[in-house]
Order: structure tokens, then C-alpha cells, then sequence
């Protein structure tokens, strides 16, 4: 019984070891998988209660895959940036915006923004990521190559709707 109590804390040792290395900072231990090579092929779809973005191939109508955004999110809609780089929504029940990289179909950023976000808008740039909040009259601007939020403008009443004119 000690052989084995000491083998199981040696194994306990070697996977606290291994643990750390592989969360080193600056250590990329593999490549994100590549699941969208072509952003105009897909369709994004918002389904708020199961709290995901799902990504479906145009020509066949099948789902390549979908983001979990987490619980109680509720996304509203969401808007793909004309480089096809990120699609971002605005989660109704937690006040955030998520941020998804295409390619991968993963969850780059999730960032604080006003109360209940629902529509929103790239910049004609893309280089902002504007977030509307009508349940605090707010609308939150996002750089998106840092990935975070850069102002919060009050003032508006109910702010349901972000267009660029051309």
C-alpha cells in the first residue's frame, strides 16, 4: 500500500509539472484547427437560448460547427466584419460582447459592454466594432485590433439600430 500511495504521488508531481509547462506563457503547443478557409460560404446563425453561433455551409445547409458563448448569454444577432476575420454579438442576459475568430471558430475576446446589448455595427473600416445597449442608452466602441472596448458613449435613447453611410 505505501508503493502505491508514493507511485500516485509521483504521478500527481510529474502531470503538476507537465501542467505548468504546457501553460507557459509564449509556448504554442499546437495550431488551432482551420474549420472555415471561404467566410462568404457560411451562413452565422444566432441561436440565443442554446447561447451559440452557429457557422452552416451555404452550398450544402450543413453545420461546420458553432461557438458556446456560455450560460444565460442570450446572443441577439450577430455580424461578421467585411474581412470575414471575426463575427461579434452581444449577449441580452450577460451585458458582454463576444468576439469569434472565423477560421477557427473560436472565442477570441469577451468584453464588458452597457446593459442588455442587442444591435450592432463594423465600422466601413472594420476597424471598430460599435455595440448597442438601449436598456442603459449606451453604445459601446470595441477596437478590434486590440480586441477592447475604447469608449462608452452615453446619451442615446435606446440605441436599436447602427448604420454607416457609405
Amino acid at each position: 500500500m505505501k508503493f502505491l500511495n508514493k507511485s500516485l504521488i509521483n504521478i500527481h508531481k510529474y502531470i503538476a509539472v507537465i501542467f505548468c509547462f504546457l501553460t507557459l506563457p509564449g509556448i504554442v503547443l499546437a495550431e488551432k484547427e482551420i474549420k472555415i478557409t471561404d467566410p462568404s460560404s457560411v451562413v452565422v446563425i444566432v441561436n440565443r437560448d442554446s447561447n451559440d453561433i452557429a457557422f452552416m455551409d451555404i452550398k450544402t445547409n450543413k453545420i461546420i460547427g458553432s461557438v458556446f458563448l456560455g450560460k444565460n448569454v442570450n446572443p441577439h444577432m450577430a455580424m461578421m466584419s467585411n474581412d470575414g476575420r471575426w463575427v461579434v454579438t452581444g449577449g441580452t442576459r450577460s451585458s458582454k460582447a463576444y468576439i469569434i475568430e472565423v477560421a477557427t471558430l473560436t472565442l477570441a475576446k469577451v468584453i464588458s459592454v452597457g446593459f442588455a446589448p442587442e444591435h450592432l455595427a463594423f465600422s466601413p473600416d472594420g476597424r471598430y466594432y460599435y455595440q448597442g445597449s438601449p436598456d442603459d442608452d449606451t453604445v459601446t466602441v470595441i477596437d478590434m485590433t486590440s480586441l477592447t472596448q475604447i469608449k462608452r458613449i452615453p446619451g442615446f435613447a435606446e440605441p436599436l439600430n447602427i448604420t454607416f453611410t457609405p
